[in-house]
């Protein structure tokens, strides 16, 4: 089906549907932004989140250095507290 526009036959299902009225229906548009990438998320496993963090990690050094840096930020964040 051509993107941006109602085919020929989906117009002519919908007219017969609708009582002889063409009504343009548009494709929904894929989710975006963070609420649709948690979502996606919360159906993985650990294995497939470590997969993707090591992909990024693995992609360049911005990454690395970013995902370096928020261990380190997590790991004294959360270190025991000494006496």
């Amino acid at each position: 089906m051509p993107t941006g526009r109602v085919s020929k036959r989906r117009t002519r299902i919908l007219a017969r549907i609708g009582g002889g009225e063409k009504e343009e229906v548009k494709p929904s548009k894929p989710a975006k932004g963070w609420n649709a990438v948690k979502q996606h998320l919360k159906g993985w496993n650990a294995a497939q989140l470590t997969a993707l963090l090591k992909d990024r990690y693995d992609s360049s050094t911005e990454n690395r250095t970013f995902l370096d840096a928020c261990v380190q930020a997590t790991r004294f964040r959360f270190a025991p507290a000494s006496a």
